[in-house]
């Protein structure tokens, strides 16, 4: 999808439309739909919405709700837009009228503090474990053998999973260690 996205044409009423999971849950504070290059078949109208679902599935109807209503789109132009809403999100959806092409969608926001901790505790597992071993060492001052069997230990499912594994430790590393990772003290 490296020049942008492009639907077929429809020729019922229906629209087009696409579900993305965020990296983080998280609030977003800015979004860009941009119809660069798409001079003869842009969209019409696009409307983006946002569900947190952390808790459940994103089958729920009524658990999407606006960031940005339906709001008619200009050919060949990238489109900046304030979301006022503060909910958190974890998955958006983006439906475009009737049909056409997009070029980009950007999201800015920040991550909530759980989103936060989640991500950190997703590249941290997902380190090789010398390199694991080496940011403990580097970065918190671990000692090098506590912070080769604490690698050896991941992967951590959740926070409770980290706060368990740090619990032996000592005070200063083990608060060094969540604050590297962006997670709450228990």
């Amino acid at each position: 999808m490296g020049d942008g996205w492009e639907t077929s044409r429809r020729r019922d009423d229906g629209n087009d439309w696409i579900v993305a999971q965020l990296a983080a849950r998280g609030r977003i504070t800015h979004a860009t739909i941009d119809t660069s290059y798409f001079i003869g078949n842009s969209p019409g109208s696009a409307r983006l919405q946002g569900i947190d679902a952390t808790g459940g599935g994103l089958d729920a109807p009524d658990a999407w709700f606006d960031l940005l209503p339906r709001t008619r789109l200009q050919r060949d132009t990238p489109h900046r837009f304030r979301v006022t809403t503060t909910q958190p999100v974890t998955h958006i959806r983006l439906d475009i009228h009737p049909d056409g092409g997009l070029a980009r969608l950007r999201l800015f926001g920040s991550p909530t503090s759980d989103g936060l901790g989640a991500l950190g505790l997703r590249w941290f597992d997902l380190l090789p474990p010398d390199q694991a071993s080496a940011v403990l060492t580097a970065e918190c001052g671990a000692p090098a053998d506590w912070a080769r069997d604490f690698a050896a230990a991941r992967p951590f499912s959740d926070e409770s999973g980290l706060h368990k594994a740090l619990e032996g430790a000592d005070p200063l590393t083990a608060s060094r260690v969540r604050g590297l990772l962006g997670v709450n003290p228990a």
